[in-house]
């Protein structure tokens, strides 16, 4: 859900709720804030947000492939 006003983005998965702001670099996992390593913006009508804090939030398992350049999420 995207909230024009406050610029903010609601995801929900079951019973967890993130929420993240443009510019900010936090992220609510349920009322917890959780720091990310960049902050969220917005290029091209897009928004970008720090993969692994998302799923992670969500219990995915996150895992790099250094040499395939693979990035492979798992629940």
């Amino acid at each position: 859900e995207w909230n024009e006003e406050t610029q903010t983005v609601t995801a929900i998965q079951g019973k967890t709720t993130i929420k993240f702001s443009i510019g900010k670099n936090e992220m609510y996992v349920n009322d917890k804030v959780i720091c990310l390593d960049a902050p969220v913006r917005i290029s091209n009508g897009r928004t970008f947000i720090p993969l692994r804090a998302v799923a992670e939030a969500f219990d995915a398992k996150v895992d790099w492939n250094e040499d395939l350049k693979l990035i492979t999420i798992t629940y």
